[in-house]
């Protein structure tokens, strides 16, 4: 479409903005050092969004068949998105999640959740959020038993091309089993550093000996007479002695 200085382009560029149209080559009147020059612009905002819609299907693609745990929730009641296929299996859920808050999809969690505060921070101040090990109570089989499962986390604040956030992007990995294998390990070695000093204990004071009698090394009076005084013998019958007597 080709506009001259006398036609009003605005409807025109309005009409490609929302996707209905498509402009060529756009004239206009320019007053350019006090001389009106005619310029010609060409304009592909059509290409523009129909490229911008391949990129972001393309992402869709990509993040749905990553290996590991990826949704975003945008708004700030939260919705969900996109989860892929990783994320509902960490998290015990089948599907039906897209088009939903996320307190919607985790109702066994209560409303003050430790994991619904993050979100809402991380949405509300721009700060992503990270952590290596964050533990959260989920019913993963669907039979209303809570089990502790622990993530490796990342919440990453989206913005639009202004800066504002418009999203959280939430990156996580289950590192339960480790956690459990170390926390078994940790108190594996526990129980054996207390029985190495118990038996420390027993080796350096064997049953019987002074630290088993009653009071420790000291040992009775009436036994310590016996091993100062040497053992008097009475008299045989008869008044036999050392000596011969009358």
């Amino acid at each position: 479409m080709r506009a001259s200085s006398s036609v009003c382009v605005t409807p025109a560029v309005h009409e490609v903005l929302q996707g209905g149209g498509e402009l060529g080559a756009l004239m206009l009147c320019l007053d350019r050092n006090g001389y009106l020059e005619e310029a010609y612009f060409t304009l592909e905002i059509a290409r523009a969004h129909a490229e911008a819609r391949a990129a972001r299907a393309r992402l869709h693609s990509q993040l749905m068949q990553a290996p590991i745990a990826v949704a975003i929730l945008t708004g700030p009641h939260l919705v969900y998105e996109l989860a892929n296929p990783r994320y509902l299996e960490l998290v015990g859920r089948s599907g039906g999640v897209v088009g939903r808050p996320v307190r919607a999809v985790f109702p066994e969690l209560p409303r003050d959740a430790s994991a619904f505060q993050l979100l809402e921070e991380v949405y509300t101040s721009g700060r992503p959020f990270t952590a290596d090990e964050y533990r959260i109570s989920l019913d993963r089989r669907g039979n209303g038993v809570l089990e502790d499962v622990y993530f490796q986390l990342t919440c990453q604040p989206m913005r639009d091309v202004r800066g504002a956030v418009v999203g959280v992007m939430v990156v996580a990995a289950d590192v339960t089993a480790q956690v459990r294998a170390r926390t078994q390990a940790q108190e594996a070695d526990r129980r054996k550093d207390e029985f190495l000093a118990m038996l420390a204990h027993e080796l350096r004071n064997p049953p019987g000996g002074p630290a088993h009698r009653p009071g420790g090394d000291e040992a009775h009076p009436r036994e310590r007479g016996q091993a100062d005084t040497p053992a008097r013998h009475p008299h045989p019958p008869g008044g036999l002695s050392g000596a011969h007597g009358r």
